[in-house]
């Protein structure tokens, strides 16, 4: 049996966290910001799920780690998407009952650890891969159909 190469994996997180070292405010996609700042006018709590551990130098990169109420420690994630447990922990973190939550997701397990939650989902990105949530948007560039839930 052929022994798995460990080197490909480390070798494409230093490039991850090399690239990562390069983003900017004029890296947030279109239509983020509108939705945050129409959000924050609504009193509305925000939290980030991700499992990434270079979330934090991401948000930070992007100007945005003060924007969101509760960033989820991804070191004490046991549990990778589909399972709940990262928005669960999210929704505890804002102190907010997870039945009224939303969640936005780009990813199949994503969707569905949201609905496994018990929270409204919005896929954000490609039909196929996001179909399962209780919304689908192209992307973020029009976000009335988020406020209009609100």
């Amino acid at each position: 049996m052929k022994k798995k190469s460990t080197v490909w994996p480390i070798k494409k997180n230093e490039y991850y966290k090399e690239m990562i070292k390069k983003i900017t405010p004029k890296d947030i996609l279109p239509g983020v910001l509108d939705l945050i700042k129409e959000l924050k006018n609504r009193g509305i709590k925000m939290a980030v799920a991700s499992v990434s551990k270079n979330a934090k130098t991401v948000l930070l990169n992007l100007g945005l780690i003060e924007t969101f109420d509760y960033i989820v420690d991804a070191d004490k994630i046991k549990n990778g998407k589909p399972d709940p447990e990262i928005f669960l922990n999210a929704a505890y973190g804002i102190d907010v009952e997870p039945k009224l939550c939303i969640g936005i997701e780009d990813s199949k397990a994503g969707i569905e650890a949201i609905n496994r939650a018990g929270m409204l989902s919005i896929g954000v990105g490609n039909y196929e891969t996001v179909k399962e949530a209780d919304i689908v948007l192209k992307d973020l560039s029009d976000s009335s159909a988020i406020l209009n839930l609100l």
